[in-house]
């Protein structure tokens, strides 16, 4: 469960969770985030400022031996499916229109109804 200041992505692929949670966690993300949040803010960490990272923009930027090194520290074993190929294979979802894609973009909301 969570409330109103938690945001939620949710996944039907856990190596689309995987990716995305290292790309949401490398440091250029992290330093984009810094660079447009005012964290002496209540709330620094606003859905404005979370919908300005671009997913497919950062995963160009990021090679698979950064991403599979940023994995294992975490979690060794997923590694183990976490593969080259599976990473080229997010990033051209992510990257090229027209690709179908197992989860919503960040960039958009939905409608819950």
């Amino acid at each position: 469960m969570l409330d109103d200041t938690c945001y939620f992505v949710g996944f039907d692929d856990i190596c689309d969770a995987v990716a995305t949670w290292a790309i949401l966690n490398s440091d250029i993300s992290r330093r984009l985030i810094r660079s447009v949040t005012f964290i002496e803010d209540k709330r620094p960490y606003t859905k404005q400022t979370l919908m300005r990272v671009g997913l497919a923009e950062i995963a160009q930027d990021i090679f698979y031996d950064d991403i599979s090194a940023q994995i294992r520290r975490t979690e060794d074993k997923l590694t183990e499916h976490f593969t080259r190929q599976v990473w080229d294979d997010f990033k051209d979802r992510i990257t090229q229109p027209g690709l179908p894609i197992r989860y919503p973009s960040l960039t958009q909301q939905l409608s819950l109804f």
